[in-house]
């Protein structure tokens, strides 16, 4: 991937470039986010600008395939994107390929060719007629009110791919200007779809390294052969009281026993039943019109019986509650589930997590932080899969598990889901 910034500013450690790089590593790509030479402020020599950052790009297209054996890089499928001024960059590189355009920013003796381009916002201006017969497909993602650069660039480039007959597939952001990022959610599959269709191997079906712990409540005992083929031992796989009798049934992960308020009266024999399922994990969640000292005191009580018989506590109120009272609430839980399915579908979801977690962890950096996510969140109750599992990995780098929650009536979103987190092993039938 290659930053934007005008050829003037910009760093390949961008959050928005960590980010993507880190999404599709999990997906199984080899990722790399790079830098270039930059030009001082109030350069006039456009043309210095785009070739000098082409000939480094090159120059690191040539470093991986001289590495390829050390980074496990298949040097047929090479692809390259990015924004602004990295789009035309990436542009240059992957239709300007004759020799004289290898430059001498280093690695000689390796092809710079890449296999398929991702062009957010760029351009090629003057050099369209480079884009032959037989070259790299290209994904093209512009809003129709840039004015830094004109949308009239990836008309172009689609134009001249029509007719040479180069694949190109050009999608639109109406009424949107330049370096529209806010609408990552939207356009990120689109990406997805693109380089695994060209870039990634069709024969092979390319599984997620997606190491965070997942929790899941089970709804229905018809879902247990499914959960017990997929969850890991380090997952948590937990019923409620009224469902008790599963527990024999689980067959992997951290049996977990999760009540409400409710209960309360009857948390010593329920403890002392879940003894008896070998469960590992009490759950308590806490939810109502109590005061906070009555809050306190319920927590403080299921966990010192909790603890009292070897189990580990898992506490989760509601949001409000916690982010009023976290400093109280971290001292008396092994593990603390914050539920911030409210603010999912929020633009800054991100940087909300991360001041949760960060005011969490510095009173109590000993306690496990869980957060719990929802496929219908209430900001949209129609969340697709593809959201979701964006949500998931916008986020699972800041907290040491992932509850799902659901309703049964989604159980099949979950189960695809659970094919990208956690895919069958070979050899295994469903």
């Amino acid at each position: 991937s290659i930053h934007g910034g005008g050829f003037i500013s910009g760093d390949k450690a961008d959050g928005k470039w960590v980010t993507f790089c880190t999404l599709f590593a999990k997906m199984g790509y080899v990722t790399a986010s790079i830098n270039y030479r930059l030009q001082p402020r109030g350069y006039r020599d456009k043309g210095r600008a785009v070739t000098e950052a082409m000939y480094d790009a090159k120059a690191a297209v040539r470093y991986f395939r001289a590495h390829a054996e050390e980074y496990r890089i298949d040097t047929d499928r090479i692809a390259i994107i990015g924004s602004s001024a990295g789009a035309i960059t990436a542009l240059h590189v992957t239709y300007l390929r004759e020799p004289r355009y290898e430059g001498d920013s280093g690695n000689p003796g390796f092809s710079s060719n890449v296999t398929a381009c991702v062009d957010l916002w760029g351009g090629l201006y003057s050099n369209i007629t480079e884009i032959d017969p037989g070259e790299p497909p290209v994904l093209i993602i512009h809003g129709t009110l840039d004015e830094v650069v004109p949308y009239s660039e990836a008309e172009n480039i689609s134009q001249r791919c029509k007719e040479v007959g180069v694949y190109c597939s050009l999608h639109p952001l109406v009424g949107e200007g330049h370096a529209p990022w806010d609408k990552y959610k939207e356009f990120l599959p689109w990406i997805i779809e693109f380089l695994y269709q060209y870039c990634a191997n069709k024969e092979e079906t390319m599984e997620m390294s997606f190491d965070t712990p997942i929790g899941l409540g089970v709804g229905d005992e018809s879902h247990l052969e499914f959960l017990n083929e997929r969850l890991r031992e380090e997952d948590i796989l937990a019923v409620k009281p009224h469902l008790m009798s599963l527990l024999d049934e689980i067959k992997t992960g951290r049996k977990t026993l999760v009540f409400n308020a409710n209960y309360y009266s009857e948390v010593e024999d329920l403890i002392e039943e879940a003894l008896e399922k070998n469960v590992e994990i009490i759950g308590y969640n806490l939810e109502g019109p109590y005061t906070i000292d009555e809050m306190i005191e319920q927590e403080r009580r299921v966990y010192n019986l909790t603890r009292e018989h070897g189990l580990l506590f898992m506490f989760g109120p509601t949001l409000h509650a916690i982010m009023k009272n976290y400093e109280v609430f971290t001292q008396y839980t092994d593990m603390i589930l914050v539920q911030v399915q409210s603010l999912q579908t929020m633009n800054d979801f991100r940087s909300r997590v991360e001041r949760i977690i960060d005011n969490i962890s510095t009173v109590n950096p000993d306690v496990e932080i869980w957060i719990q996510l929802s496929i219908n969140p209430p900001g949209n109750r129609n969340l697709t899969v593809d959201e979701f599992l964006e949500d998931i990995y916008e986020v699972e780098d800041l907290v040491d598990g992932i509850w799902i929650f659901y309703l049964n009536s989604r159980w099949s979103d979950v189960k695809e889901i659970l094919g990208e987190l956690r895919p069958k092993n070979k050899g295994v039938d469903i």
